[in-house]
């Protein structure tokens, strides 16, 4: 099939693109290709950029000079309506004749602004002074109180010097009276001292015992009282000297007492093994019986664990069921969606082009 060269065939814009290829996802389709090119053969425009250029040169001159033509046919026509016509408009009366202009309001405006800012600013200063001047009252005010306080102070701290002075001094004078009055007394007691006779007074009998004698009355009575410790000691050692017990009685075993302990012995151990085998008899017994009733739990659960795996492979089977029917009917669809875009694609290609419609060879 020979192939035949497009109008528009060049470099395509994506670079390793082909031309005849859409976009890399796609694969050139010849038979798409054949169709494209066989429309574009039917164009009947320019081929080349140059005869595009050409074409658009063409028609811009064109217009221009149409444009121009008429340009000029507008002019002269103004021209002789300039020419031929009476001018018969009158502007209206202006209303604001007699008013102030624009300029001259603003100015009247801002001379009033500030003619009112001046008497503004002077209200301002007045309140200003009238304000400084009672701030200033105020604190003479306060000047004039503080003073008289402090003056108050300073009379009153000479009050209390001169009353703390008078009764320092009456302190004094209370001390030196009291001074006075002592050594008054000491010397008067001084004075009755010397007066006294200088002798000692007459020695006198006493009936108070001596040390002497005293040490030696406690040491006959510290004796006595250790020769009765010693007598009493030496009582209790003489009656623990004898001896006061006897030696157990031991029975002497003969040979037949010894055989019929044996015998009881023997019987007493055959007892205890006789008891000693019915209580682990028993103990078996309550072994069997709890074994029992463990199996029994045991046995209930296996069974519990085997419906549990039963139902669980029921459901299992059932699912797995289910997702069969379901891949089948998800297949179908795949292949009913398969079939429908297989059509949607021959409808497609079945349809002309818009290529075909508009390059369509008469």
């Amino acid at each position: 099939m020979a192939v035949v060269e497009s109008p528009f065939a060049g470099e395509s814009c994506f670079g390793s693109i082909h031309p005849d290829q859409s976009y890399l996802g796609r694969p050139i389709d010849p038979e798409i290709v054949k169709r494209v090119r066989g429309s574009l053969d039917c164009f009947t425009g320019p081929r080349t950029m140059e005869a595009r250029e050409k074409i658009i040169m063409d028609k811009s001159e064109a217009k221009i000079r149409q444009n121009r033509a008429q340009s000029a046919e507008y002019y002269a026509w103004a021209q002789k309506v300039k020419e031929e016509t009476v001018p018969s408009f009158k502007l209206p009366e202006d209303p604001r004749k007699g008013m102030p202009s624009q300029e001259e309001y603003i100015k009247t405006r801002v001379k009033k602004g500030l003619r009112e800012l001046r008497d503004k600013t002077s209200d301002y200063k007045a309140w200003v002074e009238e304000l400084k001047t009672a701030q200033a009252y105020k604190l003479h005010e306060k000047l004039e109180a503080k003073m008289s306080a402090d003056e108050a102070f300073n009379n009153a701290n000479a009050s209390r010097e001169h009353d703390r002075e008078k009764r320092d001094a009456e302190i004094v004078e209370k001390v030196r009276a009291q001074q006075a009055e002592y050594w008054s007394w000491l010397k008067g007691m001084k004075d009755e001292v010397a007066k006294r006779p200088n002798s000692a007074p007459i020695a006198t009998i006493s009936g108070a015992q001596s040390a002497t004698s005293l040490a030696d009355k406690k040491r006959q009575e510290s004796t006595k009282a250790l020769r009765a410790m010693r007598a009493e000691y030496q009582e209790w050692l003489q009656g623990v000297a004898v001896a006061k017990f006897e030696l157990p009685y031991h029975e002497v075993v003969t040979a037949e007492e010894h055989i019929r302990r044996h015998e009881s012995a023997k019987a007493k151990v055959a007892q205890a093994k006789k008891e000693q085998s019915g209580y682990f008899e028993k103990v078996r017994q309550m072994e069997r019986k709890h074994h029992g009733r463990i199996m029994k739990v045991v046995k209930k659960r296996l069974d519990a664990d085997a419906e549990f795996n039963a139902n669980h492979e029921d459901a299992a089977r059932s699912l797995a069921g289910k997702m069969e029917e379901e891949k089948q009917r998800q297949s179908a669809i795949m292949r009913k969606s398969r079939n429908e875009l297989e059509e949607m694609y021959a409808r497609v290609r079945a349809r002309p082009m818009f290529l075909e419609k508009a390059y369509k060879k008469a």
